[in-house]
């Protein structure tokens, strides 16, 4: 674990459903200290909860990924903290880059986090929908959201601020 030569990092770990706590309270008993803030979303079905970390240091991923219930963790690649229509524009170049920048054979899963009951918030199906519209414009020969789909895109409310990860499959 070494200090982040650039600004704040921010990670995104993934947990089985309902395990969001005990993740968070693990997380917090190892490396907590490293921690700027904290946001948990909770999922209201049998999807997996999410926890979003800042943090000044490079977190040990490889550790974190061997914690009891966690499906996935990963760097979040790119954070945008204002809503407002401009930022929906950002959000669609994200996007359109992280289609173009795919190896063959490679795929990419994008995870936007979306501030809910703000009255100029951007809502999850904007984003879907420029998101959706950014991949098949850029890469027009993939599918998007079936079972053997080249891109995956989720979109779930409820963390403290706008982010997109990017994570290479």
């Amino acid at each position: 674990m070494t200090s982040s030569t650039s600004n704040t990092n921010t990670y995104l770990v993934e947990t089985k459903p309902g395990t969001e706590a005990y993740v968070d309270s693990t997380l917090k008993k190892y490396y907590g200290d490293l921690f700027t803030e904290v946001s948990i979303a909770s999922a209201s079905d049998d999807t997996a909860g999410t926890i979003l970390i800042d943090s000044d240091y490079e977190l040990p991923l490889d550790a974190i990924r061997r914690i009891n219930d966690v499906e996935r963790a990963a760097r979040v690649a790119h954070r945008i903290s204002a809503v407002d229509g401009e930022r929906l524009e950002a959000i669609e170049r994200l996007c359109a880059n992280a289609a173009a920048s795919l190896t063959d054979g490679g795929s990419v899963e994008l995870r936007v986090r979306v501030v809910p009951g703000t009255d100029n918030a951007i809502t999850a199906a904007e984003i879907e929908r420029v998101c959706r519209e950014a991949l098949c414009n850029t890469a027009s020969d993939v599918t998007i959201d079936e079972e053997t789909a080249d891109y995956k895109l989720k979109v779930v409310s409820g963390v403290s601020c706008v982010c997109l990860s990017i994570v290479e499959r």
